[in-house]
């Protein structure tokens, strides 16, 4: 089953605010005697993507309408394009619900943090 694509809005990520984190991909074991013990938790390590936005309007409500009902209120997984290198990767929202966070005249910044899983 193809999964379903991010909406056809405006694409564009401000730099005010984006930020790319990897995620730990340790696990610590500290045992009775000795130094820590560390292994890799996972093989790929995933990274935490911070994204504003400034979108319309009607994209505001075109990204809630699929954050609510397409992705099952943000449950699913998505392809889009990395916000950086342009490549079309899978991710899937992180935290709570994209905010609309302020406006300028008709325009309205909407924040959301993603995972990017593959």
């Amino acid at each position: 089953m193809a999964l379903p694509a991010f909406p056809n809005i405006n694409q564009k990520v401000l730099q005010d605010g984006y930020s790319e984190t990897p995620e730990t991909n340790q696990a610590k074991f500290q045992p009775d005697v000795g130094a820590p013990l560390l292994r890799m938790r996972t093989s790929i390590a995933q990274t935490i993507f911070t994204i504003k936005q400034w979108l319309s309007s009607s994209d505001w409500d075109t990204l809630r309408s699929f954050y609510y009902t397409t992705l099952l209120n943000g449950t699913q997984q998505f392809t889009w394009v990395h916000p950086r290198t342009g490549v079309a990767a899978t991710f899937q929202f992180e935290g709570p619900a994209p905010k609309l966070v302020g406006t300028f005249g008709i325009t309205f910044e909407i924040a959301y943090t993603l995972r990017q899983i593959a």
